[in-house]
């Protein structure tokens, strides 16, 4: 399922397939119609996710993106389910060459999606300015929401004021996150 145009500088990919999925899309769709601007894309395979992941990265400015990633995750990367095959995980690696133009801002949400700055310490990595990653296994779905305040266009901020508000509204989810600036990104 798809929402918005193809090269709106926002995205949010929901990359699942558990019962999350109709909340998490119904979300989407709201900040969709509230916001305009908005690229919402649901996948539940790998192929698809990042063909699509890479189509949007194509299409837009990344120096003015804001994409929002929600999935499982753990070790190797993300995956529609919390018992993946091999097949479906698409590891960090992938990810980040799945953004080949990079984005400005990346929210990833799902468990344990710190771990891809590990991995992404050594590769060029995908995040021009701020990544926001989980360190613990929480319903992320939450989140979603506050992803609309961080391409609002009506109530314009900057990236440490929205960090308070995540820590004001979800102070038991804000503090399983880290908001952190890239200082190593270089274009590819």
């Amino acid at each position: 399922m798809i929402v918005g145009d193809h090269d709106l500088p926002a995205a949010v990919f929901v990359f699942k397939t558990d019962n999350s999925v109709p909340a998490a899309w119904d979300a989407v769709n709201k900040i969709a119609d509230r916001e305009g601007g908005l690229r919402g894309e649901l996948h539940d395979s790998k192929v698809p996710f990042l063909e699509g992941l890479n189509s949007w990265n194509q299409s837009v400015d990344p120096t003015n993106s804001f994409l929002c990633i929600y999935s499982h995750a753990g070790k190797s990367g993300i995956a529609p389910s919390d018992s993946p095959t091999r097949d479906e995980i698409v590891r960090w690696e992938e990810l980040a060459d799945a953004l080949p133009r990079g984005v400005r801002h990346l929210w990833l949400l799902g468990c344990d999606t710190n771990r891809a700055l590990d991995v992404w310490n050594d590769l060029p990595v995908p995040v021009a300015h701020r990544c926001l990653v989980t360190t613990e296994s929480k319903l992320w779905l939450p989140f979603i929401k506050f992803f609309a305040h961080e391409i609002s266009v009506q109530n314009i901020h900057s990236s440490d004021e929205l960090f308070d508000r995540l820590k004001a509204d979800a102070p038991e989810l804000a503090s399983l996150t880290t908001y952190s600036t890239n200082p190593n990104w270089k274009p590819r």
